[in-house]
């Protein structure tokens, strides 16, 4: 990563912004939403998913601030320095990158599989479509396995599958979440 061009370094810290901004806040929107629903409901569970997915929200942000804002100058190190500093720049971008994604992303997995199973609850008893609860389930279930599979390393290559998984379908999911909202009727807000 340090060796690589300035510009692929550039799509690199592009592709962390887009992470914040397409993986990661959008799910404020449709956890306080969530919420707001079916708080009377959902009752303790309701509060404690929402802070469930504030915490993945937080998790995801970090990961990627860290990763986008020391890429540059460590590589900027990498590029003046000696054998030396190349190869302590080298261990500490390993370091970071293998913390992020094996550390802080990691535990995303215990609180989006909570959050999942109060919510895919909810969403059930309030008639969502089978397609969208079954695209949500794999979601929920993708999480919890990538949190257990990422203890072991012998299981790497599951691990790695189910990030994809997540990947591809959680952002899915997002929008069909969206476009399901966009198709609802309108009902006046009642203020409390």
């Amino acid at each position: 990563m340090l060796a690589l061009p300035m510009e692929a370094r550039e799509l690199f810290r592009w592709g962390m912004l887009a992470d914040i901004l397409g993986f990661y806040l959008p799910l404020l929107a449709i956890g306080s939403y969530v919420w707001r629903t079916f708080r009377d409901e959902a009752g303790v569970l309701g509060d404690a998913a929402l802070l469930a997915i504030v915490v993945y929200v937080v998790l995801g942000l970090v990961g990627a601030a860290i990763e986008q804002a020391i890429v540059d100058p460590l590589a900027q190190l990498h590029a003046a320095g000696s054998d030396a500093v190349r190869a302590a720049t080298e261990s500490a971008w390993t370091s970071v990158a293998y913390g992020v994604q094996n550390g802080v992303w990691w535990c995303e997995g215990p609180v989006v599989f909570f959050w999942g199973a109060i919510v895919g609850a909810q969403l059930k008893r309030a008639g969502w479509s089978r397609w969208s609860l079954v695209l949500f389930a794999l979601v929920q279930w993708g999480f919890g396995l990538f949190f257990v599979t990422g203890f072991f390393e012998s299981l790497n290559g599951a691990t790695e599958g189910l990030e994809l998984i997540i990947v591809l379908l959680f952002p899915f999911w997002m929008l069909l979440f969206g476009w399901r909202l966009l198709r609802l009727p309108t009902q006046p807000v009642l203020s409390v």
